[in-house]
């Protein structure tokens, strides 16, 4: 080996820069405590009883997990990477804290019913005791229904998503969501950004109770012949179902897309804000599926089918100056 004093000098003088240099790199790539806390904190609540009981909070604190991961990746162990992840913390407790809170809500109601339920009511006068048992039976099955037939924690509060986009009322059993904004432009069956926006908050309230039936109803303004305003009405409900399907609404779910034309018009067709706000979809949620209902999915259909034809119109699309 041949030795080279001036060499050997000078990688003495440049290994302990080289070391420091790695050693600072190393620090820099570790994440800060608070980070490391929000994480597990957040990993906690998805997989307890936030899923299915506060999706919406759960939803929350990914977002603000997300943004503290995002902030470490550009700065590093920062103060505004240290501050977000403490709001992640935060957020993620929570949405532990209100799923716990509302699966025990849950558990208690249906400890209540189950203490309220005889087990079999006594035979009435000249009633033979299987005829007892049959109404018993019956009278179990009617109590079923109707707990089945409210709404659960996860979806009231999944449905909460849609506020200051949409008003929610209660139609019957139907749950109604009727969207303030536009969502398309005059004589078009494409969805604008904004109403795909406004869509999206739906998902989650669609996907805590599969088993609900869908309604969507696509309205139009007064301008136009009466038949084109049909047309394009059932595209524009078809437009909104064909979104859902491919943006996260279960399969199994049933959604029917409804052309309504130029009925029950929210505002004045005399103004084009008038007439942009007709241009509109309404949502109508059916009560939650009994257990041995069965249903089908289908395609759009006319006002006053039955909803039983698994067909889609073929349709072309239409210059129109409104609709």
């Amino acid at each position: 080996m041949i030795h080279h004093p001036t060499l050997h000098r000078r990688i003495t003088a440049i290994a302990p820069a080289l070391l420091l240099g790695l050693s600072l790199g190393a620090c820099a790539s570790a994440p800060p405590t608070e980070l490391r806390q929000a994480r597990v904190e957040y990993r906690a609540a998805a997989n307890g009883d936030a899923r299915e009981y506060a999706p919406i909070e759960l939803r929350e604190a990914h977002d603000a997990l997300m943004d503290a991961e995002k902030a470490f990746d550009q700065d590093g162990d920062e103060r505004a990477t240290r501050d977000k992840a403490n709001i992640a913390f935060r957020e993620a407790q929570q949405a532990a804290t209100v799923g716990a809170r509302r699966a025990l809500d849950k558990a208690a109601m249906a400890e209540e019913l189950r203490a309220e339920r005889p087990i079999v009511l006594p035979p009435l006068p000249g009633e033979e005791e299987s005829e007892a048992r049959a109404r018993s039976s019956r009278r179990d099955a009617e109590k079923d229904r109707e707990v089945q037939a409210e709404a659960s924690p996860a979806f009231s509060s999944a449905l909460m998503a849609v506020e200051g986009v949409a008003d929610v009322t209660e139609r019957g059993d139907d749950t109604v969501v009727r969207f303030h904004g536009s969502f398309f432009g005059a004589g078009s069956d494409q969805l604008l950004d904004s109403a795909r926006a406004d869509l999206a908050r739906i998902l989650p309230a669609l996907q805590a109770e599969p088993g609900r039936t869908v309604r969507v109803e696509g309205y139009t303004d007064s301008y136009g012949a009466k038949a084109e305003n049909q047309a394009i009405s059932e595209r524009r409900a078809e437009a909104v179902r064909a979104w859902l399907l491919q943006h996260g609404a279960p399969d199994t779910m049933v959604i029917r897309a409804v052309g309504m034309g130029a009925a029950d018009p929210v505002a004045s067709n005399d103004t084009a804000q008038g007439r942009a706000r007709n241009r509109r979809v309404e949502i109508i949620l059916g009560p939650p599926a009994i257990h041995g209902d069965e249903v089908q999915q289908s395609g759009p259909i006319m006002p006053g089918d039955d909803g039983d034809k698994d067909t889609v119109r073929e349709r072309t699309p239409r210059d129109s100056k409104f609709r």
